[in-house]
């Protein structure tokens, strides 16, 4: 299943985020975009690095 990360609501984007182990903070206005683009980063490496349960630095 695609998702589109730009069409979820703030409490969606937050659960995704949560289903991959990694620590979010609230989503407001200034944090949307930071968290969007990190969940794109993990959908997109989620068959590179098994079942997503992995985290890695997105710093890189």
């Amino acid at each position: 299943m695609v998702v589109d990360v730009d069409k979820l609501s703030d409490a969606e984007l937050r659960t995704k985020l949560l289903e991959f182990g990694f620590p979010v903070m609230p989503i407001t206005g200034t944090t949307r975009k930071v968290m969007a683009k990190k969940l794109k980063m993990l959908l997109e490496n989620k068959d590179k690095i098994g079942d997503g349960s992995t985290r890695r630095s997105m710093g890189r």
